[in-house]
Protein backbone atom coordinates (compact mmCIF):
# COMPACT_ATOMS: atom_id res chain seq x y z
CA UNK A 1 0.00 0.00 0.00
CA UNK A 2 2.87 2.39 0.40
CA UNK A 3 4.34 1.64 -2.96
CA UNK A 4 1.07 1.98 -4.45
CA UNK A 5 0.71 5.93 -2.25
CA UNK A 6 4.25 6.95 -3.24
CA UNK A 7 3.71 6.14 -6.70
CA UNK A 8 0.35 7.98 -7.04
CA UNK A 9 2.10 10.84 -5.48
CA UNK A 10 4.84 11.20 -7.87
CA UNK A 11 2.45 11.05 -10.73
CA UNK A 12 0.67 13.60 -9.15
CA UNK A 13 3.94 15.58 -8.73
CA UNK A 14 4.84 15.06 -12.21
CA UNK A 15 1.32 16.03 -13.67
CA UNK A 16 1.40 19.51 -11.63
CA UNK A 17 5.11 20.14 -12.14
CA UNK A 18 5.85 22.62 -15.71
CA UNK A 19 7.49 20.52 -18.02
CA UNK A 20 11.00 22.77 -19.26
CA UNK A 21 10.61 24.51 -22.13
CA UNK A 22 13.30 23.18 -23.93
CA UNK A 23 12.08 20.00 -23.50
CA UNK A 24 8.77 20.84 -25.07
CA UNK A 25 10.28 22.50 -27.93
CA UNK A 26 12.75 19.73 -28.41
CA UNK A 27 9.70 17.24 -28.45
CA UNK A 28 7.46 18.91 -31.07
CA UNK A 29 10.27 19.67 -33.11
CA UNK A 30 11.00 15.83 -33.31
CA UNK A 31 7.05 15.33 -34.01
CA UNK A 32 7.21 17.96 -36.86
CA UNK A 33 10.21 16.58 -38.46
CA UNK A 34 8.48 13.08 -38.27
CA UNK A 35 5.25 14.53 -39.85
CA UNK A 36 7.81 16.36 -42.17
CA UNK A 37 9.42 13.50 -43.31
CA UNK A 38 6.38 10.84 -43.44
CA UNK A 39 4.83 13.65 -45.78
CA UNK A 40 7.69 13.62 -47.94
CA UNK A 41 8.21 9.71 -48.13
CA UNK A 42 3.67 9.49 -49.16
CA UNK A 43 4.34 11.76 -51.63
CA UNK A 44 7.42 10.40 -53.17
CA UNK A 45 6.09 7.21 -53.18
CA UNK A 46 2.73 9.04 -55.18
CA UNK A 47 4.92 10.40 -57.27
CA UNK A 48 7.17 7.19 -58.96
CA UNK A 49 3.77 5.70 -58.85
CA UNK A 50 1.89 8.06 -60.91
CA UNK A 51 5.51 8.12 -62.86
CA UNK A 52 5.88 5.06 -63.50
CA UNK A 53 2.31 4.35 -64.63
CA UNK A 54 2.78 7.20 -67.27
CA UNK A 55 5.55 5.61 -68.22
CA UNK A 56 3.98 2.38 -69.32
CA UNK A 57 1.10 3.87 -70.93
CA UNK A 58 2.86 6.81 -73.07
CA UNK A 59 2.11 5.11 -76.20
CA UNK A 60 -0.70 3.03 -75.74
CA UNK A 61 -2.73 5.55 -74.40
CA UNK A 62 -2.00 8.47 -76.34
CA UNK A 63 -2.95 6.71 -79.42
CA UNK A 64 -6.46 5.36 -77.40
CA UNK A 65 -6.79 8.75 -76.48
CA UNK A 66 -6.31 10.14 -79.77
CA UNK A 67 -9.08 7.83 -81.35
CA UNK A 68 -11.53 8.21 -78.69
CA UNK A 69 -11.21 12.03 -78.82
CA UNK A 70 -11.15 12.17 -82.92
CA UNK A 71 -14.70 9.30 -82.67
CA UNK A 72 -16.15 12.01 -79.88
CA UNK A 73 -15.30 15.16 -82.44
CA UNK A 74 -16.69 12.80 -85.46
CA UNK A 75 -19.76 12.56 -83.85
CA UNK A 76 -20.24 15.72 -82.00
CA UNK A 77 -20.29 17.18 -86.29
CA UNK A 78 -22.69 14.85 -87.19
CA UNK A 79 -24.99 15.45 -85.04
CA UNK A 80 -24.98 18.61 -84.90
CA UNK A 81 -24.99 18.44 -88.84
CA UNK A 82 -28.13 16.42 -88.47
CA UNK A 83 -30.28 16.59 -86.00
CA UNK A 84 -30.38 20.49 -85.81
CA UNK A 85 -29.13 21.15 -82.57
CA UNK A 86 -26.19 23.75 -81.09
CA UNK A 87 -22.37 21.99 -80.57
CA UNK A 88 -22.99 21.54 -76.57
CA UNK A 89 -26.40 19.30 -77.00
CA UNK A 90 -24.62 17.28 -79.42
CA UNK A 91 -21.39 17.08 -77.22
CA UNK A 92 -23.84 16.34 -74.39
CA UNK A 93 -25.47 13.60 -76.65
CA UNK A 94 -22.13 11.59 -77.24
CA UNK A 95 -20.92 11.91 -73.77
CA UNK A 96 -23.95 10.32 -72.44
CA UNK A 97 -24.67 7.72 -75.10
CA UNK A 98 -20.65 6.85 -74.28
CA UNK A 99 -21.28 6.70 -70.55
CA UNK A 100 -24.70 4.37 -71.29
CA UNK A 101 -26.29 7.30 -68.92
CA UNK A 102 -28.64 10.38 -69.29
CA UNK A 103 -32.74 11.59 -69.07
CA UNK A 104 -33.54 10.55 -73.03
CA UNK A 105 -33.74 13.82 -73.44
CA UNK A 106 -32.42 13.55 -76.90
CA UNK A 107 -32.79 10.10 -79.04
CA UNK A 108 -32.66 9.01 -82.34
CA UNK A 109 -36.14 7.59 -82.36
CA UNK A 110 -36.97 10.25 -85.01
CA UNK A 111 -33.67 10.51 -87.33
CA UNK A 112 -32.84 8.81 -90.46
CA UNK A 113 -31.81 5.47 -91.05
CA UNK A 114 -28.65 6.34 -92.12
CA UNK A 115 -27.59 8.44 -88.76
CA UNK A 116 -29.12 5.79 -86.84
CA UNK A 117 -26.95 3.41 -88.24
CA UNK A 118 -23.81 5.74 -87.41
CA UNK A 119 -25.24 6.36 -83.93
CA UNK A 120 -25.18 2.08 -83.72
CA UNK A 121 -21.55 2.22 -84.91
CA UNK A 122 -20.85 5.03 -82.61
CA UNK A 123 -22.25 3.06 -80.19
CA UNK A 124 -19.98 -0.06 -80.25
CA UNK A 125 -16.57 1.58 -81.35
CA UNK A 126 -17.31 3.67 -77.92
CA UNK A 127 -17.92 1.39 -75.70
CA UNK A 128 -14.93 -0.96 -77.08
CA UNK A 129 -12.40 2.11 -76.51
CA UNK A 130 -13.58 2.89 -73.30
CA UNK A 131 -13.30 -0.75 -72.51
CA UNK A 132 -9.67 -0.49 -74.10
CA UNK A 133 -8.81 2.98 -71.89
CA UNK A 134 -9.92 1.32 -68.70
CA UNK A 135 -8.57 -1.63 -68.99
CA UNK A 136 -4.90 0.04 -70.09
CA UNK A 137 -5.37 2.12 -66.86
CA UNK A 138 -6.30 -0.90 -64.47
CA UNK A 139 -3.23 -3.17 -66.37
CA UNK A 140 -0.72 -0.41 -65.89
CA UNK A 141 -1.50 0.12 -61.63
CA UNK A 142 -1.83 -3.64 -61.01
CA UNK A 143 1.50 -4.13 -62.89
CA UNK A 144 3.14 -1.39 -61.64
CA UNK A 145 1.82 -2.78 -57.90
CA UNK A 146 3.25 -5.81 -58.75
CA UNK A 147 6.55 -5.03 -60.00
CA UNK A 148 7.74 -3.24 -56.97
CA UNK A 149 6.30 -5.64 -54.67
CA UNK A 150 8.59 -7.99 -56.41
CA UNK A 151 11.26 -5.98 -56.30
CA UNK A 152 11.29 -4.36 -60.16
CA UNK A 153 11.08 -0.85 -61.18
CA UNK A 154 10.19 0.88 -64.80
CA UNK A 155 12.63 2.57 -67.10
CA UNK A 156 12.55 6.33 -66.52
CA UNK A 157 10.92 8.34 -68.91
CA UNK A 158 13.52 10.86 -70.06
CA UNK A 159 17.07 12.15 -68.92
CA UNK A 160 18.34 8.90 -67.72
CA UNK A 161 21.21 6.77 -68.42
CA UNK A 162 21.32 3.30 -70.06
CA UNK A 163 24.23 1.26 -67.82
CA UNK A 164 25.22 -1.86 -70.51
CA UNK A 165 26.83 -4.77 -68.50
CA UNK A 166 26.22 -4.72 -64.44
CA UNK A 167 29.67 -6.82 -63.42
CA UNK A 168 32.47 -5.10 -61.53
CA UNK A 169 32.91 -2.02 -63.42
CA UNK A 170 29.12 -1.71 -64.64
CA UNK A 171 28.08 -2.40 -60.92
CA UNK A 172 30.46 0.98 -59.42
CA UNK A 173 29.29 2.86 -62.33
CA UNK A 174 25.41 2.28 -61.09
CA UNK A 175 26.65 2.97 -57.33
CA UNK A 176 28.17 6.54 -58.35
CA UNK A 177 25.34 7.56 -61.00
CA UNK A 178 22.73 6.53 -57.73
CA UNK A 179 24.90 8.52 -55.35
CA UNK A 180 24.84 11.85 -57.88
CA UNK A 181 21.26 11.57 -58.05
CA UNK A 182 21.13 10.65 -61.59
CA UNK A 183 18.37 7.97 -63.14
CA UNK A 184 19.64 5.08 -64.42
CA UNK A 185 19.07 1.62 -66.12
CA UNK A 186 20.51 -1.78 -65.80
CA UNK A 187 21.23 -3.97 -68.88
CA UNK A 188 22.18 -7.33 -68.51
CA UNK A 189 21.85 -10.63 -70.62
CA UNK A 190 23.41 -12.96 -68.58
CA UNK A 191 21.35 -13.66 -65.38
CA UNK A 192 24.19 -15.34 -63.62
CA UNK A 193 26.18 -12.21 -63.98
CA UNK A 194 23.67 -9.69 -61.89
CA UNK A 195 24.44 -8.60 -58.74
CA UNK A 196 20.71 -8.94 -57.76
CA UNK A 197 21.71 -7.71 -53.95
CA UNK A 198 22.55 -4.70 -55.86
CA UNK A 199 20.31 -3.91 -57.66
CA UNK A 200 17.83 -4.20 -54.65
CA UNK A 201 19.48 -2.13 -52.62
CA UNK A 202 19.79 1.06 -55.22
CA UNK A 203 16.14 0.25 -56.71
CA UNK A 204 17.70 0.45 -60.51
CA UNK A 205 15.44 -0.68 -63.42
CA UNK A 206 16.67 -3.71 -64.61
CA UNK A 207 16.51 -5.07 -68.10
CA UNK A 208 17.40 -8.65 -69.12
CA UNK A 209 18.45 -8.61 -72.56
CA UNK A 210 20.83 -8.19 -75.22
CA UNK A 211 21.80 -4.72 -74.98
CA UNK A 212 22.89 -5.27 -79.32
CA UNK A 213 19.63 -5.66 -80.35
CA UNK A 214 16.70 -3.37 -81.31
CA UNK A 215 14.53 -4.81 -79.21
CA UNK A 216 15.92 -4.17 -76.13
CA UNK A 217 17.00 -0.60 -77.04
CA UNK A 218 13.84 0.39 -77.67
CA UNK A 219 12.42 -0.70 -74.52
CA UNK A 220 14.99 1.31 -73.13
CA UNK A 221 13.40 4.67 -74.17
CA UNK A 222 16.52 5.66 -76.11
CA UNK A 223 15.53 8.93 -77.67
CA UNK A 224 14.95 10.20 -74.10
CA UNK A 225 18.30 9.15 -72.74
CA UNK A 226 21.06 11.24 -71.63
CA UNK A 227 23.70 8.76 -72.40
CA UNK A 228 24.61 4.69 -72.72
CA UNK A 229 27.39 2.90 -71.40
CA UNK A 230 28.52 0.06 -73.14
CA UNK A 231 30.50 -1.58 -69.96
CA UNK A 232 30.35 -5.18 -70.42
CA UNK A 233 33.67 -7.46 -70.80
CA UNK A 234 33.50 -8.10 -74.49
CA UNK A 235 35.02 -5.58 -77.10
CA UNK A 236 32.86 -6.75 -79.73
CA UNK A 237 29.45 -6.47 -78.10
CA UNK A 238 30.49 -3.43 -76.57
CA UNK A 239 31.28 -1.85 -80.14
CA UNK A 240 27.97 -3.24 -82.03
CA UNK A 241 25.85 -1.68 -78.80
CA UNK A 242 26.80 1.52 -79.48
CA UNK A 243 27.38 1.86 -83.10
CA UNK A 244 23.40 0.72 -82.66
CA UNK A 245 23.00 3.09 -80.33
CA UNK A 246 24.36 5.59 -81.92
CA UNK A 247 22.51 5.03 -85.49
CA UNK A 248 18.75 5.28 -83.48
CA UNK A 249 20.08 8.73 -81.78
CA UNK A 250 22.73 10.05 -83.33
CA UNK A 251 22.67 12.86 -80.81
CA UNK A 252 23.13 10.73 -77.75
CA UNK A 253 26.00 10.23 -75.76
CA UNK A 254 28.01 7.46 -76.10
CA UNK A 255 30.35 5.77 -73.90
CA UNK A 256 32.14 2.88 -75.07
CA UNK A 257 34.71 0.73 -72.97
CA UNK A 258 37.21 -1.26 -74.91
CA UNK A 259 40.30 -3.32 -73.39
CA UNK A 260 42.42 -2.55 -76.76
CA UNK A 261 44.08 0.57 -77.07
CA UNK A 262 44.42 0.25 -80.80
CA UNK A 263 40.73 -0.77 -81.26
CA UNK A 264 39.57 2.25 -79.34
CA UNK A 265 41.43 4.59 -81.27
CA UNK A 266 40.49 3.55 -84.64
CA UNK A 267 36.73 3.52 -83.14
CA UNK A 268 36.89 7.16 -82.51
CA UNK A 269 38.56 7.54 -86.10
CA UNK A 270 36.23 6.14 -88.11
CA UNK A 271 32.81 6.64 -86.40
CA UNK A 272 31.09 9.51 -84.57
CA UNK A 273 31.73 8.00 -81.06
CA UNK A 274 34.44 9.85 -79.28
CA UNK A 275 34.03 8.81 -75.78
CA UNK A 276 35.42 5.17 -76.04
CA UNK A 277 38.12 4.26 -73.39
CA UNK A 278 40.68 1.54 -72.94
CA UNK A 279 40.60 -0.17 -69.93
CA UNK A 280 44.40 -1.12 -70.54
CA UNK A 281 45.53 2.47 -71.50
CA UNK A 282 43.45 3.97 -68.13
CA UNK A 283 45.24 1.28 -65.80
CA UNK A 284 48.69 1.32 -67.08
CA UNK A 285 49.45 4.91 -65.19
CA UNK A 286 47.88 3.75 -62.08
CA UNK A 287 50.22 1.32 -61.86
CA UNK A 288 53.24 2.79 -63.13
CA UNK A 289 52.75 4.78 -60.21
CA UNK A 290 52.14 2.28 -58.00
CA UNK A 291 55.49 0.81 -58.47
CA UNK A 292 57.47 4.03 -58.32
CA UNK A 293 55.95 4.38 -55.38
CA UNK A 294 53.80 7.92 -56.04
CA UNK A 295 50.38 8.38 -54.47
CA UNK A 296 47.88 8.75 -57.44
CA UNK A 297 44.98 10.84 -56.67
CA UNK A 298 43.25 10.53 -60.18
CA UNK A 299 43.71 9.17 -63.53
CA UNK A 300 42.07 11.46 -65.95
CA UNK A 301 41.68 10.56 -69.65
CA UNK A 302 42.26 13.52 -72.03
CA UNK A 303 41.69 12.56 -75.48
CA UNK A 304 44.26 9.93 -76.47
CA UNK A 305 46.31 11.11 -73.23
CA UNK A 306 46.21 9.72 -69.79
CA UNK A 307 46.91 12.46 -66.80
CA UNK A 308 47.95 11.88 -63.38
CA UNK A 309 47.34 13.70 -60.31
CA UNK A 310 49.87 12.43 -57.65
CA UNK A 311 50.89 14.14 -54.40
CA UNK A 312 54.70 14.47 -53.92
CA UNK A 313 57.16 15.02 -51.03
CA UNK A 314 59.73 17.62 -52.07
CA UNK A 315 63.38 16.28 -50.58
CA UNK A 316 65.14 19.62 -52.32
CA UNK A 317 64.35 23.50 -52.55
CA UNK A 318 63.05 24.86 -55.88
CA UNK A 319 60.35 26.84 -56.95
CA UNK A 320 56.98 26.50 -59.01
CA UNK A 321 57.94 28.28 -62.21
CA UNK A 322 61.54 26.28 -61.78
CA UNK A 323 59.00 22.63 -61.70
CA UNK A 324 56.45 23.87 -64.30
CA UNK A 325 58.91 24.89 -67.08
CA UNK A 326 61.56 21.84 -66.89
CA UNK A 327 58.65 19.48 -67.53
CA UNK A 328 55.67 18.32 -68.86
CA UNK A 329 53.64 19.14 -65.95
CA UNK A 330 51.64 21.38 -63.57
CA UNK A 331 51.47 22.29 -59.95
CA UNK A 332 47.79 22.13 -58.41
CA UNK A 333 49.06 23.08 -54.40
CA UNK A 334 51.71 23.05 -52.30
CA UNK A 335 50.64 22.18 -48.99
CA UNK A 336 47.52 22.34 -49.82
CA UNK A 337 47.48 25.94 -51.35
CA UNK A 338 45.80 25.75 -54.61
CA UNK A 339 47.34 26.94 -57.88
CA UNK A 340 50.02 28.84 -56.29
CA UNK A 341 52.24 31.27 -58.29
CA UNK A 342 54.78 30.74 -59.95
CA UNK A 343 57.54 32.75 -57.42
CA UNK A 344 56.39 30.25 -54.79
CA UNK A 345 59.02 28.53 -53.13
CA UNK A 346 58.85 24.86 -52.79
CA UNK A 347 60.75 23.43 -49.78
CA UNK A 348 62.49 20.27 -48.28
CA UNK A 349 59.19 18.64 -46.84
CA UNK A 350 56.87 20.51 -48.83
CA UNK A 351 53.67 17.96 -50.24
CA UNK A 352 53.19 19.35 -53.91
CA UNK A 353 50.03 17.76 -55.48
CA UNK A 354 50.88 17.93 -59.66
CA UNK A 355 49.31 16.61 -62.91
CA UNK A 356 50.97 15.54 -65.91
CA UNK A 357 51.68 12.67 -68.37
CA UNK A 358 53.52 9.60 -67.36
CA UNK A 359 56.69 10.95 -68.62
CA UNK A 360 56.32 14.65 -67.40
CA UNK A 361 56.06 13.01 -63.65
CA UNK A 362 58.71 11.07 -63.55
CA UNK A 363 60.88 14.35 -64.88
CA UNK A 364 59.46 16.41 -62.12
CA UNK A 365 59.72 13.72 -60.13
CA UNK A 366 63.80 13.71 -60.33
CA UNK A 367 64.17 17.55 -59.42
CA UNK A 368 61.50 17.11 -56.58
CA UNK A 369 62.33 13.86 -55.06
CA UNK A 370 66.16 12.93 -56.21
CA UNK A 371 66.43 10.40 -54.17
CA UNK A 372 63.98 8.58 -56.25
CA UNK A 373 65.77 8.58 -59.62
CA UNK A 374 69.54 8.02 -57.13
CA UNK A 375 67.24 4.59 -56.20
CA UNK A 376 66.57 3.69 -59.45
CA UNK A 377 70.17 4.45 -60.50
CA UNK A 378 71.70 2.15 -57.64
CA UNK A 379 69.07 -0.76 -58.95
CA UNK A 380 70.42 -0.50 -62.55
CA UNK A 381 74.16 -0.79 -61.40
CA UNK A 382 73.39 -3.42 -58.99
CA UNK A 383 71.60 -5.39 -61.87
CA UNK A 384 74.54 -4.77 -64.07
CA UNK A 385 77.20 -5.89 -61.60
Amino acid sequence: MVGIVDRGRAAETRESSPEPIGDLDARIARRHAGFVATARRLSRTGWVLVRGTAGILDRRLAVVGALFLLLIATSTLVFDLYLGVSLLDALYFVVVTFATVGYGDINLLEAPAPLKLFGIVMIIVGGLVLALVFGLVTDAIVGVRVARALGQHPVPRRDHVIVCGVGKTGGRIIEALVEAGVPCVAVERDEAAIDSALIKRLRVPLVVGDASSEETLDSLRLGSARALMAMTNDDMANLQCALLAHAQAPRLRVVLRLFDHDLATRVERATGIHLSRSVSSLAAPAFVAAIFGRRAAAVLPIGNEVLQIVDLTAERPTDVSALEGACQARVLAVNGTAFPEPHVPVAPGDEVRVVGTVRGLADLERRVVPSAAGDDANERDETAR
